[in-house]
C-alpha cells in the first residue's frame, strides 16, 4: 500500500527532478520534449503549461520548502508575466515561440484559468501583491468578456482584442460549442485558489 511518504518519495526523486532539467534559460520551460529523451529548444511554449509549470512548482515549494524549486518558481513567474500576459490588450496568450515572442495571439479561457491558478498559487508563497494583482486583473477580464449572462456560463476563445470568435480553432472536435465543460472545471479550480490566497493573505 503506497504511504503519504512514497508519493513524497516519487515527487522529490522522479517528478521535479525531470522537470527542473526544462528550464530554458532563455525564459520559461522547453515546449517539447521528444519520445527519444530529446530537448526540441526551438519549440513554441504555450500560456496553458506556462501557468501549470508556475502552480506546479509554486506548490512544491509550499509542501516541500525546497530553494530550487522556489528558484524554478520564481523563472516561471518571470517568463509568464513577461512573455505570456499581453500588457497592450490584457489576458494570456495562447502561444508564443521559444524566445517568448507571440505566436498565436488568441484568448481562450482555459488558458487565462491556468495563468490564475498559477498565479495566486505564487502570490502565496512569495507574499508578492503584483502576482495576486496579475491574478485578479485576468479574473476581472474573464468576467467581463467571458461570463454570458444569459446562459450563465463562460464563452471559450476570443481574439487577441477580446471580440468573441464563433467557432473555436482550439476545441477541434467540436469547434461551434460556446461551452464546454474542461474549461468551466478548471476556472472553477483557478478561482478557488484565487479566491483562498486573496482571503488568507491578501485582505
Amino acid at each position: 500500500m503506497l504511504t503519504k511518504l512514497a508519493f513524497q518519495n516519487q515527487l522529490k526523486q522522479k517528478i521535479l527532478p525531470f522537470w527542473l532539467t526544462q528550464k530554458d534559460p532563455a525564459g520559461g520551460f522547453y515546449g517539447r520534449y521528444t519520445a527519444d529523451r530529446n530537448v526540441d529548444v526551438f519549440a513554441p511554449k504555450g500560456g496553458v503549461m506556462a501557468g501549470r509549470f508556475l502552480w506546479t512548482f509554486s506548490r512544491s515549494y509550499r509542501f516541500l520548502g525546497e530553494t530550487d524549486l522556489m528558484e524554478a518558481a520564481n523563472h516561471a513567474y518571470t517568463f509568464l508575466t513577461t512573455s505570456i500576459l499581453d500588457h497592450t490588450h490584457g489576458g494570456a496568450y495562447w502561444q508564443v515561440d521559444a524566445t517568448g515572442t507571440a505566436l498565436e495571439t488568441l484568448k481562450h479561457t482555459y488558458a487565462q484559468s491556468f495563468c490564475i491558478y498559477g498565479l495566486s498559487e505564487y502570490a502565496e508563497i512569495s507574499n508578492s501583491t503584483e502576482a495576486m494583482e496579475h491574478a485578479v486583473q485576468l479574473y476581472r477580464l474573464v468576467e467581463e468578456k467571458a461570463y454570458d449572462e444569459k446562459h450563465k456560463g463562460y464563452l471559450e476563445e476570443f481574439t487577441r482584442e477580446w471580440n468573441p470568435k464563433k467557432d473555436s480553432q482550439i476545441s477541434s472536435n467540436h469547434p461551434q460549442l460556446a461551452f464546454t465543460m474542461n474549461t468551466h472545471l478548471h476556472l472553477l479550480e483557478a478561482y478557488t485558489n484565487l479566491y483562498r490566497g486573496s482571503v488568507n493573505n491578501f485582505v
